[in-house]
């Protein structure tokens, strides 16, 4: 009979342990969804002998778990204002302030939107959709942020609307020291077109883990622009989740030039026939950081195409 042998558990995979044990009845939502969530991070972070994360080993490279950051008072959410980028757009900007939405702008018409932390409290039907576009719900990164995040936004597009402006998604770090979780619902109803505007900045060694999923129906236009510019001493993981619909069309830029440890996971499921996708993005990050990009493409329709370009500089 041969013993099974168990790793010996980093300091950040305890630490995590640790936090999610003080921390996980005071969160908000669904209770056994954050358990379950947490019992794949209990396996052990993911190392280079998984193949999805060969160019990424968290295990070794993340070295510690911040402990979750308090909700910002309204000296950090001053200074975070000034932080923002992309000022020019005069565009209506979600401000997030370590992971806690702390400013909502006036919405163009045919556009609604829900803080997530409203959405646990009155358990909002839109929360149902997360998954929706079929990304798995035990990656590291995703599970993570399932068993931590407690607050966001839930954003719809209404049929055939037309959005004139970029729709700012702008997440600020203040300080240091502290792990930031966030989650961005955005259903796009049939017909729709609209921009988005994702931008990363901050100062200070934090962890952020954010988790966007994208609903974009059918005969759809959505182009979806990133900017992740945090601080060199910063770790960033970010999963990107896609469903489209027939005949639905999506282009996305993502730009990396911050934190010593950046991971872009994208997940697409082309849904209906006939859509098409342009995936792009660049890392402009130092020698020293370790920026990846992992894209993930489900096609099972018949006719939907995409686009992946990436460069590294």
């Amino acid at each position: 009979m041969s013993a099974v042998v168990r790793p010996v558990k980093t300091a950040a995979e305890n630490a995590l342990v640790e936090q999610f044990t003080a921390v996980k009845a005071k969160l908000p939502g669904n209770k056994d969804a954050r358990e379950t969530a947490f019992a794949a991070v209990v396996e052990g972070l993911p190392h280079r002998r998984i193949e999805d994360w060969k160019y990424t080993d968290l295990r070794a490279l993340m070295k510690d778990a911040k402990p979750l950051a308090a909700i910002p008072g309204k000296p950090a959410i001053e200074d975070a204002k000034k932080a923002v980028p992309f000022a020019d757009l005069k565009a209506p900007t979600f401000l997030f302030v370590n992971g806690a939405l702390a400013q909502e702008p006036k919405l163009p018409k045919g556009v609604e939107a829900v803080s997530l932390a409203k959405a646990y409290a009155e358990n909002h039907k839109l929360l149902s959709r997360f998954g929706e576009a079929g990304a798995p719900q035990d990656n590291a990164a995703i599970a993570l942020n399932t068993a931590f995040v407690s607050d966001g936004v839930l954003l719809t597009v209404a049929e055939g609307t037309k959005v004139d402006q970029p729709i700012h998604l702008a997440f600020v770090q203040t300080g240091s020291g502290h792990a930031a979780y966030a989650r961005v619902l955005i259903v796009v109803e049939e017909g729709a077109e609209v921009t988005f505007v994702e931008s990363h900045t901050g100062k200070g060694a934090h962890q952020t883990n954010t988790y966007v999923e994208l609903i974009a129906g059918d005969a759809t236009k959505v182009t979806a622009i990133k900017l992740q510019d945090e601080d060199l001493a910063a770790q960033h993981l970010a999963t990107f989740a896609i469903k489209l619909g027939a005949e639905a069309d999506l282009t996305t830029v993502a730009i990396a030039r911050g934190a010593s440890l950046a991971r872009q996971q994208l997940h697409l499921y082309f849904e209906g026939d006939n859509s098409k996708a342009g995936l792009h993005g660049i890392s402009l990050s130092g020698a020293s950081a370790i920026s990846t990009r992992h894209s993930l493409l489900i096609t099972p329709a018949s006719a939907a195409r995409a686009a992946n370009s990436s460069s590294r500089f």
